[in-house]
Parts: C-alpha cells; sequence; structure tokens
C-alpha cells in the first residue's frame, strides 16, 4: 500500500502514522488538522460503532466521526471497496447537534463538499479518502 492507501484504513481506527519520504506532507496536514480540531478533546465514533449518527454508501465506504462541541466534526470517509465509487455519509447532524447550515470542507483540496439532507459525497478510487470537516 501507498502512505495514502494506508491512510484509508488507519484514520478509520483512530490511527495518525507517521512515516519517511513519500506522504510527508499529506501527514504534515493530517496533524496539522487534527492539532487544529482538537482530536485529543473530541469524542471519537468509530465507523463499528456509530450507525446512530452516520451511515454509508456504497457497500466498501465506512465512516469514523470526531465530533466536538464548539468545533464541529471531523469524519473520515473511505472507500475499502474492491473499485472506484462516489463515497456518501448520510450525517444524523441533529444527534451530533449541528444545525442545518453546516459547511462541509475538503481539508485536502479546501473546497466546500455540497451537504444535501445530511448527505456528503466524494468520488475516491478503491483504497482512498476524505477528510471532512463539518462545522
Amino acid at each position: 500500500y501507498t502512505t495514502h492507501q494506508a491512510f484509508s484504513f488507519t484514520l478509520l481506527h483512530d490511527v495518525l502514522v507517521r512515516g519517511l519520504g513519500p506522504g510527508l506532507e499529506e501527514e504534515s496536514v493530517l496533524w496539522k488538522t487534527m492539532d487544529a480540531f482538537g482530536r485529543k478533546q473530541a469524542q471519537f465514533h468509530p465507523y463499528w460503532s456509530n450507525s446512530s449518527l452516520v451511515k454509508t454508501s456504497p457497500k466498501g465506504s465506512h465512516a469514523s466521526l470526531y465530533v466536538r462541541p464548539g468545533k464541529g466534526v471531523i469524519c473520515v470517509l473511505s472507500n475499502l471497496g474492491k473499485s472506484a465509487a462516489n463515497a456518501t455519509a448520510t450525517l444524523n447532524l441533529n444527534k451530533m447537534k449541528l444545525g442545518k447550515n453546516v459547511k462541509a470542507t475538503n481539508v485536502f483540496t479546501g473546497e466546500t463538499i455540497p451537504i444535501v439532507n445530511g448527505k456528503v459525497s466524494v468520488q475516491m478510487d478503491s483504497f482512498d479518502y476524505a477528510l471532512i470537516w463539518i462545522k
């Protein structure tokens, strides 16, 4: 696996790895974002036990969440399927105490991701992920 591909499953398990060589720029963005968000003060909701907060599609896509009141939600949305997919996370915004006027941003591109009826979608390759900050 490449470093990026490894992140697609390690981040789902709340594991921020540090490596050498390729991937340092990506790791730097991850660590800076998690520090700015306050990862240590947030409540982690792993994909295997967060069905009351988020549902994903298609099969092979998963989302783990970091929820921190006042800072919003960091969503790690991964496609662990065998082929490229439009991965969708349907978020229970009310349960996470987020209003209807929240904004989702792809941390790596800076692009706004539309939220429609609590759904965010990202086109991604197999073993790919997006880090989405919702606030």
